[in-house]
């Protein structure tokens, strides 16, 4: 009697186990959450930081996705420039970067910002290092992405030759002319956690159970 207890509550177990994978796999259509978190002591005081000790850690949700391999960007010619997706726009955007393109450059950035962004072209030497670190650049790999109100995030890796790595985000908006790059939410505390999230602390999806019984 005993031992038939223990079989069905065994397979009970296993039961719920199954119910639960099934239940996961059929529900994956909703939006998935990727958390970016560091401890305060990496940020700038601000609305997140507000009476937290140092060693406290703080992180936001957004929805979205960390890719299962890192996708590594094919460059395209100027003739191929497309802003109809925020990838296509992505693609563009590191294109005209590594082409020192300044016109191409400048197109990929939504309108109000090209005088700011062409005001640093025309400064001869910032220009010149721009170029220069285009040259150290070997790949670019987009590791997920993220929507942030009407924004989407890339989580990219500059992957220099001498196999250093630099982690950046790349911010688009959907335009009138398509989908560009934008400096807007530079100043947005939020974005600011992320980055540096990105950059020096952590960025993950949860696991498995977390999302069950969140």
């Amino acid at each position: 009697m005993y031992k038939n207890r223990g079989k069905m509550k065994y397979s009970f177990w296993i039961l719920i186990i199954v119910f639960s994978f099934t239940f996961y796999g059929c529900s994956r259509g909703e939006s998935e959450k990727v958390t970016f978190q560091c401890p305060v002591s990496l940020l700038q005081e601000s609305s997140l930081t507000k009476g937290k000790k140092p060693s406290d850690k703080v992180e936001i949700n957004v929805d979205g996705t960390l890719y299962k391999s890192p996708k590594t960007l094919v460059l395209v010619g100027k003739e191929k420039d497309n802003h109809d997706t925020p990838f296509s726009a992505v693609v563009s955007t590191i294109s005209a970067n590594k082409s020192n393109d300044a016109e191409w450059i400048l197109n990929n950035f939504i309108e109000e910002e090209r005088d700011q962004i062409n005001s640093l072209i025309e400064n001869k030497e910032a220009f010149e290092k721009y170029k220069a670190y285009q040259t150290t650049i070997k790949d670019t790999q987009i590791i997920g992405e993220v929507k942030f109100e009407n924004h989407i995030i890339y989580l990219m890796k500059f992957i220099q030759l001498d196999g250093n790595e630099r982690k950046v985000l790349g911010v688009y908006v959907k335009t009138k002319t398509g989908w560009k790059q934008t400096n807007s939410l530079v100043n947005d505390d939020n974005f600011t956690l992320m980055y540096t999230a990105y950059a020096g602390g952590k960025v993950f999806e949860k696991s498995f159970f977390e999302k069950l019984f969140k």
